[in-house]
């Protein structure tokens, strides 16, 4: 490359903009994704959790549809839900992960809890199937919260058809998930 094909970067808007030091604004409010580190599932606990190393809670479900239509089926569900208490819903779809919680005020009087769903492609056999495992993994709030929002999930999936029927298959999947 010579320095006659080089393009200098600092005449486009965006390098001018930056160097600024002007922060713009995404649909969130939160700034440009380039500026900001993405959120990172992380359950906070509390001294006593900390104390007698209690591992918070994580839930495990095996879908046969793909990580995308997984990723959008869990979107929508939570979306729905928002009439029932379910808040702050946030999606990075290039992580394939789902933030969410149970606002203090909700349809069931459940305690409030924080949640993180994370969607992971299943390989089998060295092929990418329309296999999905979705983990759900509980941030901060009540355990027996995020037990009733995991069993609901899991009987809508059941009701929709969207979970994997064989629970051999099922086990084998999260078996080899965790390993």
């Amino acid at each position: 490359m010579s320095i006659a094909d080089y393009e200098d970067d600092t005449t486009s808007f965006d390098a001018a903009h930056r160097l600024s030091g002007a922060t713009s604004l995404t649909q969130d409010g939160y700034g440009d994704n380039a500026d900001t580190v993405a959120r990172k599932i992380e359950p906070r606990q509390n001294w006593l959790a900390r104390l007698f190393r209690v591992k918070p809670a994580r839930r495990y479900l095996c879908l046969q549809i793909s990580r995308r239509r997984a990723r959008q089926e869990v979107t929508i569900l939570l979306r729905e839900w928002r009439k029932w208490g379910i808040r702050d819903v946030e999606v990075d779809k290039e992580r394939n992960i789902v933030f969410a919680r149970v606002g203090k005020k909700n349809f069931l009087n459940i305690k409030e809890v924080h949640f993180a769903v994370e969607i992971i492609t299943v390989i089998e056999h060295g092929k990418r199937n329309h296999l999905s495992i979705v983990r759900f993994t509980q941030e901060r709030g009540a355990a027996s919260s995020f037990h009733k929002v995991v069993e609901t999930v899991d009987s809508v999936f059941t009701s929709r058809g969207l979970l994997v029927q064989d629970s051999r298959k099922a086990k084998m999947m999260i078996k080899t998930l965790n390993s």
